[in-house]
């Protein structure tokens, strides 16, 4: 399979003999650099795409060579993008995947400017290649069964409430959390992750409101996330265990779909705490609200919903199905699971014929 690396100048420079329009929104090239030009005939990097055959002779003029130029087209206005990244802006670490209709392409850009593009690849390959880099024979923890699932409030108060634990490990009362609420909601860096996901209304709610704390505070202990110890509040054993100290590392897979005019986006977050892995994502319930969910997961769990997220819905489908018929009698498995509209655990939508749920991989009641 052909692999290239480009410069953002050469990136450039395909792009104006291709005749193609810029990056669009979700392509990994966008933005490019904005000091990135096409190059003259005479560059010595003009000369390497031309050496590259990335460029070919075409009159008295150049043509991008045709697989390179289906790759770059895929790489600039996407149907499907899937981005698997390591490390923080401006130069994570990683890789991209772009597809348009039924090419793939991997099309990387590194914090540089600098964009490799790999082709033809299939899905297949790239969950293969995801499955080997998440699998390890080191022994795994007994799990502590830690998973939080909330609203945009009780995930604020909870972070802020774990944060000022590992940070000031003293007493912390509920007026206290209070103030430091209040604090952290004008700190740009803690309401960001909140705001981009659930917009500034529950983040301004907490700020401005004594109430909006005691309800999310409430719910947290209701639910033994946090705990009142002499009127001061602790941590459970399993949130102090899998919340209690920072990540060492983390990675993000996302798959964003942009057809029809419609932008949809799944995005998964794995942050390894120790030696746990704990993963972080939005839920989508029927009621249309949002729900930010922690959990603690083993490695099984964790190749289940990475693949999940890099498959297509047909290929959830083919892959739960089954391979053996229906059983017999007028009850069948597939009439039961074609009723299921919403997954009874997360609250995701299901489509017809799922037999586990794509978001949270459990499997669907038959009856």
């Amino acid at each position: 399979m052909p692999g290239f690396l480009f410069t953002a100048d050469q990136i450039a420079t395909l792009i104006e003999f291709s005749g193609l329009a810029g990056p669009v929104p979700g392509s990994p090239l966008y933005p490019l650099p904005p000091e990135s030009a096409p190059l003259h005939p005479n560059h010595p990097a003009f000369t390497r795409l031309v050496e590259m055959h990335a460029l070919e002779e075409k009159g008295d003029s150049w043509r991008v060579n045709l697989m390179v130029g289906a790759a770059l087209r895929a790489s600039l206005d996407p149907h499907e993008a899937i981005s698997i990244g390591i490390g923080q802006q401006p130069r994570p670490r990683g890789f991209a995947v772009v597809r348009r209709e039924n090419f793939l392409a991997e099309c990387t850009v590194d914090g540089y400017g600098n964009t490799k593009l790999y082709f033809p690849l299939s899905r297949n390959q790239l969950m293969l290649l995801m499955g080997d880099a998440l699998t390890s024979d080191a022994p795994e923890p007994e799990p502590t069964g830690f998973r939080f699932v909330g609203t945009a409030e009780e995930a604020f108060v909870f972070a802020a409430a774990m944060r000022e634990l590992r940070e000031f490990p003293v007493r912390l009362t509920a007026d206290r959390l209070i103030e430091i609420v209040r604090r952290d909601a004008s700190v740009p860096g803690y309401v960001a992750p909140f705001a981009t996901s659930a917009g500034v209304a529950p983040v301004e709610s907490l700020a401005g409101s004594d109430g909006a704390v005691d309800a999310a505070l409430h719910r947290l202990i209701e639910q033994g996330h946090l705990i009142v110890t002499d009127g001061a509040l602790e941590a459970s054993p399993a949130a102090s265990e899998v919340l209690g100290r920072y990540p060492e590392t983390s990675f993000a897979v996302s798959r964003t779909v942009l057809e029809d005019g419609i932008t949809r986006s799944q995005r998964l977050n794995v942050s390894r705490v120790g030696n746990r892995t704990l993963v972080f994502r939005l839920q989508s319930p029927a009621d249309g609200s949002r729900r930010f969910e922690w959990a603690e997961v083993n490695r099984a769990q964790l190749r289940a919903l990475v693949t999940a997220v890099l498959m297509t819905e047909e290929q959830f489908r083919l892959s739960t199905a089954g391979a053996g018929p229906p059983p017999a009698g007028p009850a069948q498995e597939t009439d039961i699971v074609e009723a299921v509209n919403f997954c009874p655990y997360c609250g995701t939508r299901m489509s017809p014929g799922f037999r586990f749920c794509h978001s949270c991989g459990k499997e669907l009641p038959t009856a």
